[in-house]
């Protein structure tokens, strides 16, 4: 009886008992975007072959390297959104700008979240939200740039005043 698979039984069995042992938590695959696109696009002279059969093509990679790997990202996707959202909304004075950047930024944090974790719809609008507001509390304090520095002035009888400084 012919079969449907192009390798032999043995072959499939053995190509299955590899695929478990390099997956470093069975039963329990990454889902997120980025694993599975890393998983499908993998760079060839990363896998390996195990079959000695020159018609198949079935090459395997250790899914450890794939976690490693998204995480490595996800880290350092998390310090660039939050450090370079600080520095860029610093260096910008005008704040219709900085608004601007806010709502960009923290777009950009949302589809980070979504696409590279596992998190559930609700878990994104948490983290988002609170992204946000460290980005507005940092917008609407002094650290934000804008300068609110304020002067004293001597008035008449030894009063003193406290007015916004002209630059």
């Amino acid at each position: 009886m012919a079969s449907l698979w192009p390798c032999s039984e043995d072959a499939l069995k053995h190509f299955s008992t590899i695929r478990a042992t390099y997956s470093p938590w069975p039963g329990r695959p990454e889902r997120d975007f980025l694993s599975r696109c890393l998983q499908d696009n993998w760079p060839r002279f990363l896998r390996k072959r195990e079959s000695l059969d020159p018609l198949d093509r079935t090459t395997i990679h250790k899914n450890a390297h794939i976690v490693r790997t998204v995480a490595a990202l996800d880290l350092i996707l998390a310090a660039v959104l939050l450090i370079g959202a600080i520095v860029n909304l610093y260096l910008v004075p005008d704040p219709k700008a900085k608004l601007g950047l806010v709502a960009m930024y923290t777009m950009l944090f949302a589809a980070n979240v979504a696409l590279c974790t596992n998190a559930r719809r609700a878990e994104v609008f948490a983290a988002t939200a609170a992204y946000a507001a460290v980005l507005v509390v940092f917008v609407s304090g002094e650290l934000g740039g804008i300068k609110n520095e304020q002067c004293l002035i001597q008035l008449e009888g030894g009063i003193w005043k406290t007015v916004r400084c002209s630059d």
